[in-house]
Parts: structure tokens; C-alpha cells; sequence
């Protein structure tokens, strides 16, 4: 009896979950499935898929209201049920990525891939994880040959000269404490205070078999006495970015010189009297910034709209009017979307954004570089100067050549010591495989310049941010431009896509085919996901050309609160009525499905800028289909992911450790076991490859194929000897009736993708390389299966 009871209300508790997963009840629903599995396990196997939709529903919707010890709970009964899921643990490893626990994420994706080694999501979530515990710069760093032998150098010969007790702040790997060993330094102290390079750094001591004191401290922490012996006679430190102080070096260094540090040496005039026994000493012992101003495009189109005060708009408008109108039975009434009185400008979340300037073939220099100040990181006195006042200067630069100012550009040049110099200049003759880029100030509008021209620069800097602010230009003729007032906000993202005119042709193509579609209808909803809203605002402005409208109606799903301005100046200047205009934010897209009105058209961005699918939004097709009507249509129709097969040194050396000097000391194959296998944000404009295969297809999808799983091998031909590493990635997109949009240009605000081999290896031509393609609900991955390695 006690079992038949049990049954009973068991099978009551699956039918109540089973309702409200049929009511998109997730709460309730896992609620009952819980429980019903507690009462009767042997149902995990029927119950399975629509219990972990269930949990992965209220797992984010829990997460969206920030009530995290009820994700935990939740999951903590998942596992005790489904332990053996590799989704279940791959699901909680998501939430605690998200929410900022990289190391304790790693454990579960692990987990999952030990369920299920094949399980892909989790591995690309994995290696999410590594690019969040291990800087990729690190890879770059290691592989920069000519930056280590100068470290080396300067470390030799300073311990040669007496400097022999040494403190490696932010050691890292461990690579210049390991180069203050063998100079023979008498005791060498490192600190570190990432967990994992910790680790990595203990692990390379001890399989050197050096005697290196790890000390898991910030410097600014570390204590005479508790953490060390006593005071060093040298440090070594290499806490720069591309802009010199944006790692706090200031701050590290005043500490250093007043509680780590041997006294600095006193000067006679200018020459140092040096004691070693009783001198301290920095390398780097001393660095400047310098600076410039660039007109490039490329760089640009992320930043400015309009790029050019007047060719790039001509090119936009006339890329608009090579559509053809022939089929389209009002085309002399057809109104193009006017932009060209829109300036927008990004707002960066940090002072400045980097480049690789050498790799961008457009890039002008108008003025000749100037240094801007010039620091000794051995005299305590003008370091704390620099770190206590804020340095706010206001100056002149002449322009030398004629062009467009697009942004201000700065590097740096450090001193190691007396002899040995390292450079961040784009000009410099090892710039090619130079670790550091350059930092890049853009600038808030583009201003036309001639030789002489003066601009008139705000350069502020405070602690370890740098910033740079175009004021005024005078032209020679004595016309002066003033840079106010400032241009709209809009995200990165955005100006790039307006900057795509590629793009726009194609989608003011769809909007006159949508246009067509419509014409008969008398009310028409549209809901576009797009950044702006190019093809909804188009079909708005050409409302006048649907005959029977009686009302239309245009749903923009938004990011944040800028969006809304720019769309909404986009559209007054198009006369289009702000009340034809209904704005949601992603967040709370869910609210769309309890409205009763259904839509016409449905404009899906299926890519973000990064060049990765948009999951999100892929997820939510399904249910999105369920929002249109029966005659409704949706953009783009179908997605063609191409590939090509490549060899790139720069995507290897940003990737993994290559350098064989490095790999001896066995620094390599610690931190390359965090090395991952996709590079999201190529642009083909700048990357230096060679191709050894035509393009092939990878997979092509409909929207109906989107929300699956599946996997592809197919074969390639070599098309010359020699080594490939990577295979490159891109789209193929086709909106309507066949108008494919392509990715792979270097004005396409979606960058590509790579993926890099285990191993490189030599093909000879016509071999067949073996590509394997996965796919799982918005997440994809592509390997080389030609050996047993891959």
C-alpha cells in the first residue's frame, strides 16, 4: 500500500510539473519534477530534457534577479539527481562565469566534458574560463623573443655589477626571476597575486630547481620581515601596458623605493654615485611616452560616423542607389534613410583603446611624433611628483600632412637600464612581432587638416590614466574649428555598422523587397533586433508606398538608454513619426510574449561584432515564431558559415607559447595548458595570413536549423605546399530572395573568427584535410581531424 501511495503522488507531482512546463511555469515546474524524482528516480531518463529546460529557464531568471543562493540550491539538487549530466554541471559552471568565478566554473566545466567528452558547449565554456584566469597577453609577451633577450640582458649585467639581491614584482610565469638565477643574483624574491600564475610560476621554480621565494602578495603588501629578509638591491618589474602607466608602475614604484629598496644612488651634476652595496635599482630605469596623430579608416570606423567629412557619406549614398529598383512598382517614390546629419562618436569604458597601427595599411601619420614626458624610475623624488599632482596640459601640434584626424596615437620607449632600450612604436624595427600595441584616442568627429594646421590638444593624466582631447584647430588661413558641441554616445558596435556601407546596401535591399511584400497590408508590425534599426526605420520612412496602411508599427529591441537616442534622432530626421516607434530593452524581451499582437516582419541580428552567433537571441527562435503571422517572414533567411584554411603566425603567437627558448625553461607547457583554440575579433584588414585552401562551407542553416545540434566533416584541398595552423571563419548571410551579405571585408562591422589547430603540420597540394564542424544551439566549433593528435 505504502508503495502504491508513493506512486500515486509521485505521478501526481510529474502531471503538476508537467503542466506548468506547458505554462512556461519553470519555478513550479522544477519544483514538481524535484520532487517526483525524489519519490521515484527510475523516471530521470523520461523526465530529463524538459526538466533541465526547466532548470536553465530558472536558473536565469534567478540570476536576472540576483537571488544567487537559490541558483545554488537549485543546482545542488540537480546534481544529487542528474550527476551524471554533463549539462547540469555545464549550466552552473555558466552562472558562476558570469558571475566572476572563473576557477570554481573551470571545476564544473570540467565535469561536464568528463560526462561527456564530446560535449563542445562545455569546452568552449572552458576555454571562456581560461581567457578569463590567464591574460592572453601573457602568450604574446612569452613569444616576443626580441623583449625577453633585452630583459635578460639588463638583468645580467646589473647583477654583474654588484645589484644581486632581487625582488620580481608580478612575476607571472616566473621568466625574469628565472633570468635573475642564472646571472647568479645571491637571493631572488617574486610576487604574484593571480591565483593561477601562481601556480604556474611555483610550478616552473620547481622544475628548474631554483630557489626563488614566491611570495603570494601584491607588492604594495609585501612587509620586511614577514615576506622578506630585507630590503633588495634591485627590482624587476614589467608592470606596463601599451600607454606605459596604465598597470599603476607609479604606485608600485613609490612603495618600492620607500619600503622594498636599497636607497637610490646620489648624483654628482648629472652623474650617479654608485655604491652597489648600498644602492637600490629598477629596471626599467627609466620611460617616456610619446605621441602622434593618424588618419585611418580602419581605425576610425569604429568610432567616428561619419568617418569623413564628405567621401563616406558619397560612398553610402551612392552604394544606396545601386539598389535595384526595376522589380518595385513605385520606385520613384522610394525614400532612402538619411543619416548623414547623424554624428555619433563611441564611448569607451576605458581612457584609451589599443591597435596594432603597423598592421593597418591605410594608417597616415599627420604630425611628427612629440614625447610627452620622460620618466626616471630611479629617482623616488620626480616619481611620487608625477603620481601626487595631476598633470593637465594644454598644447599645439602641427600638422605636416594633409588628411583627416581620426584619433591621437601614443607608445612608449622604456630604458632597461644604461644600455639596453625597448620601444612600442609602430616605426620601430621589431614592432612586426612587438608584444605591446599601441594605445589609440579617438577622436569625438573627424576634422579635415592640411599642413599647418594647428591643433590644439588636452592631454590629462592622473595616477595611471592618460588621456588625450582634440580642443580647436586653426587652419593656416586662420579659420578656427572648435570640437563642440560633442556628438552623440552610441556604443562601438553601432558606429561600426553604420560605417559598413556593404551592409547597408544589403539591408536597405530587404527594406524595399519588405516594402513590396507589404504593400497590400493595411496594419504592419515589425520587430528588428538590430543595433539600428536600418530595415524597420526604412520600411517607416516608405509607409506612404503601402496603399491600404492604416497603421504600422516598428518594436526596436535596445541595449541601453543611448540606443534610444540615436534612433530616435535617426528618425525625426526622417520625418518619421516617434509614435510609429515602441522600444524594449533585451532584458525584458519575455514581456513581448504576454502582449496579443503578433508581427509582420521579424529582423533578427543573428551575429554579434565579435563574429560569435548571437545565442541569445537563437535560443528565443522558437518562441519567436510564435510571434508571427501566419503570412509573416523573418530576416535573414538562411546563414552560411565559410572557412579557409591558413597559416598565421600572428593568430599562433597570441594563442599559444612558441618560442623554443621559453618552451626549454618549461614556462610553455604550464601556461599553454590554458591555451584555447577560437580568436574572436580578426579583421582580415590587419591580419597577416596565408591562404592554403579555397573557401569551403562550413554548414548552411535556416532559421528552422538554428535551434539544433549537429555535426559535419567534410574534406578540403590543399592548394599549395606548406604549414597550416588555423582555419579562418566568417558568414554568409542572405536576407531575402537570395541577397547574400558577406562578413569577409574589411569594413564589416562583424569581425572573423579562427580556429586554431592543435598543431601546426606541413601539407603538401591536392592533399584532403579532414574539417569537422559542431554545432549546438547558437555555439559552434571547427576542428582538423587529418591526425590522431587533433
Amino acid at each position: 500500500m505504502e508503495e502504491i501511495k508513493k506512486l500515486e503522488i509521485a505521478t501526481q507531482f510529474r502531471q503538476l510539473a508537467e503542466l506548468n512546463f506547458q505554462k512556461q511555469n519553470c519555478s513550479d515546474a522544477c519544483f514538481f519534477y524535484i520532487n517526483c524524482l525524489k519519490i521515484i528516480p527510475a523516471w530521470k531518463n523520461e523526465i530529463k530534457k524538459n526538466f533541465l529546460i526547466s532548470l536553465s529557464t530558472l536558473g536565469q531568471l534567478l540570476e536576472k534577479k540576483q537571488q544567487f543562493s537559490e541558483i545554488f540550491t537549485l543546482y545542488e539538487e540537480a546534481l544529487f539527481l542528474y550527476n551524471d549530466s554533463e549539462e547540469v554541471h555545464h549550466n552552473l559552471g555558466a552562472h558562476l562565469l558570469r558571475l566572476g568565478y572563473p576557477d570554481k566554473a573551470t571545476f564544473y566545466f570540467r565535469a561536464s566534458l568528463k560526462c561527456n567528452k564530446n560535449y563542445f558547449p562545455a569546452l568552449r565554456s572552458l576555454h571562456s574560463s581560461y581567457c578569463a584566469l590567464v591574460e592572453r597577453w601573457h602568450y604574446r609577451m612569452l613569444n616576443d623573443s626580441y623583449r625577453n633577450q633585452a630583459y635578460r640582458e639588463a638583468i645580467h649585467r646589473k647583477i654583474k655589477q654588484g645589484f644581486n639581491t632581487v625582488l620580481d614584482i608580478g612575476t607571472g610565469t616566473g621568466l625574469l626571476s628565472l633570468y635573475a638565477v642564472e646571472a647568479k643574483a645571491q637571493k631572488v624574491y617574486a610576487c604574484e597575486c593571480n591565483p593561477i600564475m601562481l601556480t604556474i610560476a611555483s610550478q616552473v621554480f620547481s622544475e628548474n630547481s631554483v630557489n626563488v621565494t614566491l611570495i603570494n602578495r601584491h607588492s604594495n603588501e609585501i612587509k620586511i620581515n614577514q615576506d622578506m629578509e630585507d630590503r633588495v638591491s634591485l627590482i624587476i618589474t614589467e608592470t606596463m601596458d601599451c600607454c606605459m602607466l596604465g598597470e599603476r608602475i607609479l604606485e608600485t614604484l613609490v612603495y618600492a623605493w620607500k619600503y622594498l629598496l636599497q636607497p637610490p644612488y646620489k648624483f654628482d651634476g648629472d652623474k650617479p654615485i654608485v655604491n652597489n652595496n648600498l644602492n637600490g635599482f629598477v629596471i626599467p630605469s627609466s620611460g617616456s611616452l610619446w605621441f602622434s596623430i593618424v588618419q585611418s579608416k580602419l581605425l576610425a570606423k569604429n568610432y567616428i560616423f561619419p568617418l569623413l567629412s564628405n567621401d563616406v557619406y558619397d560612398d553610402y549614398m551612392e552604394a544606396f542607389s545601386n539598389i535595384s529598383l526595376k522589380d518595385f512598382t513605385d520606385q520613384e517614390n522610394f525614400k532612402d534613410l538619411k543619416i548623414n546629419n547623424i554624428e555619433l562618436y563611441a564611448f569607451l569604458n576605458e581612457p584609451y583603446d589599443t591597435e596594432r597601427l603597423q598592421l593597418l595599411n591605410d594608417c597616415i601619420f599627420l604630425t611628427e611624433p612629440q614625447e610627452l614626458f620622460n620618466i626616471n624610475f630611479n629617482n623616488p623624488q620626480e616619481i611620487e611628483k608625477y603620481l601626487l599632482n595631476r598633470n593637465r596640459t594644454m598644447f599645439d601640434i602641427i600638422c605636416t600632412r594633409e588628411g583627416y584626424l581620426h584619433a591621437v596615437v601614443a607608445w612608449f620607449k622604456i630604458h632597461l637600464d644604461e644600455n639596453t632600450v625597448l620601444c612600442s612604436s609602430p616605426f620601430d624595427l621589431n614592432s612586426k612581432d612587438c608584444c605591446w600595441d599601441q594605445a589609440i584616442f579617438p577622436s569625438t568627429r573627424s576634422f579635415h587638416i592640411v599642413p599647418g594646421s594647428k591643433i590644439t590638444l588636452l592631454s590629462d593624466w592622473a595616477e595611471s590614466k592618460v588621456t588625450f582631447a582634440v580642443t580647436k584647430i586653426m587652419q593656416p588661413n586662420a579659420q578656427v574649428f572648435y570640437n563642440e558641441p560633442v556628438p552623440e554616445i552610441a556604443p562601438p558596435g553601432y558606429i561600426s555598422l553604420l560605417n559598413d556601407n556593404y551592409l547597408l546596401m544589403h539591408l536597405k535591399n530587404a527594406a524595399v523587397k519588405c516594402v513590396e511584400r507589404c504593400h497590400k497590408m493595411k496594419n504592419v508590425r515589425i520587430l528588428d533586433f538590430f543595433p539600428i534599426p536600418i530595415v524597420g526605420l526604412t520600411i517607416l520612412r516608405n509607409s506612404h508606398l503601402i496603399h491600404r496602411i492604416v497603421d504600422i508599427e516598428l518594436v526596436c529591441v535596445i541595449h541601453s538608454q543611448e540606443e534610444i537616442v540615436v534612433i530616435t534622432k535617426i528618425a525625426e530626421y526622417n520625418e518619421i513619426s516617434i509614435s510609429t516607434l515602441t522600444f524594449i530593452m533585451a532584458d525584458d524581451f519575455n514581456k513581448l510574449y504576454t502582449v496579443e499582437k503578433y508581427f509582420d516582419i521579424i529582423i533578427i541580428n543573428l551575429i554579434d561584432s565579435q563574429g560569435d552567433f548571437n545565442e541569445d537571441i537563437i535560443n528565443q527562435i522558437d518562441i519567436l515564431k510564435s510571434l508571427l503571422k501566419c503570412e509573416g517572414f523573418f530576416l535573414p533567411e538562411k546563414i552560411e558559415i565559410c572557412g579557409q584554411l591558413i597559416y598565421s603566425d600572428f593568430i599562433e603567437r597570441n594563442m599559444r607559447v612558441m618560442n623554443i627558448h621559453i618552451h626549454q625553461s618549461g614556462i610553455s607547457h604550464y601556461i599553454n595548458e590554458y591555451q584555447v583554440s577560437q580568436m574572436s575579433e580578426i579583421n582580415v584588414a590587419t591580419l597577416d595570413f596565408e591562404k592554403y585552401s579555397d573557401v569551403f562551407t562550413c554548414n548552411r542553416f535556416s532559421l528552422n536549423d538554428l535551434n539544433s545540434e549537429l555535426t559535419n566533416q567534410l574534406y578540403v584541398s590543399v592548394i599549395r605546399d606548406g604549414i597550416i595552423n588555423s582555419i579562418l571563419c566568417w558568414y554568409n548571410v542572405s536576407f531575402l530572395e537570395n541577397d547574400v551579405y558577406s562578413t569577409y571585408h574589411e569594413f564589416s562591422y562583424v569581425h572573423q573568427l579562427a580556429y586554431l589547430m592543435k598543431n601546426a603540420r606541413f601539407f603538401h597540394k591536392n592533399d584532403n584535410v579532414m574539417i569537422e564542424f559542431m554545432y549546438h544551439y547558437g555555439t559552434f566549433i571547427i576542428k582538423v581531424k587529418n591526425s590522431e593528435a587533433e
